[in-house]
């Protein structure tokens, strides 16, 4: 954290939610810069200064994006997605639920692959311009939800605390996933769960589910990626 960086409201807010950082890793200088001008500012300022790394134990997770280049391709694959902007994860929680960022239409699209659903709220599938996109950012830390990240077993009991008690802390490349997978059958209980690698993990999950559903299913994506084109 240099000398001259003041944390701001919307990531005080986050802090107040999930703590300090319980799992530090250090930006690559090097991914930074290849972000730089892609990526918001005041995502790049973050990543400078709060660096990557897991926060609440490890229910969230900030990323770089290199690490889930080949995940996020198969996942949009053949989806409304692909093509309507150039997408990046920039988080993702415990349970390998994706965090979206795209350049031009910013934060709010999320891959939820144990349930094999994409959801986002309409009002932010539009281009946006520069301001939009790093209060994007900042919305997307002061906003974030303990509650939401979490999983609830078949009782609707949250699942994370008894999966880090039971199976104990992720590693960077790890996530919680069930090992009779939710798509094919089997149950959301502590017992099916299990500490696997994610992008394994994730690619056979796409493998399984099919086609992706999608809740905001009818939107114009096509319009989405001919606006984006010409920005």
């Amino acid at each position: 954290m240099s000398g001259e960086y003041e944390r701001d409201e919307a990531f005080e807010v986050f802090v107040d939610d999930f703590g300090e950082r319980t799992y530090p890793i250090d930006a690559d200088p090097a991914v930074i810069e290849k972000y730089r001008g892609r990526l918001p500012d005041q995502l790049i300022t973050y990543w400078e200064n709060e660096g990557w790394g897991a926060w609440k134990d490890g229910l969230f997770w900030v990323v770089n994006p290199d690490d889930y280049t080949a995940v996020l391709e198969a996942w949009i694959a053949d989806t409304p997605l692909e093509g309507a902007d150039q997408w990046h994860v920039i988080a993702r929680s415990a349970f390998g639920k994706l965090f979206l960022f795209g350049e031009s239409v910013g934060a709010g699209v999320k891959i939820d692959a144990i349930t094999n659903q994409c959801t986002a709220s309409k009002s932010h599938l539009r281009t946006k311009k520069e301001d939009d996109l790093n209060e994007d950012i900042r919305s997307f830390f002061a906003f974030s939800d303990p509650d939401y990240l979490d999983e609830e077993d078949i009782d609707e009991k949250p699942l994370f605390k008894r999966a880090l008690k039971k199976l104990g802390c992720l590693e960077p490349n790890e996530m919680y996933g069930f090992d009779h997978a939710l798509v094919a059958g089997g149950p959301n209980t502590l017992d099916n769960l299990t500490k696997v690698e994610i992008e394994p993990y994730l690619l056979m999950l796409r493998d399984l589910g099919g086609p992706m559903a999608f809740p905001f299913f009818g939107y114009d994506f096509d319009a989405l990626a001919s606006e984006a084109l010409k920005d």
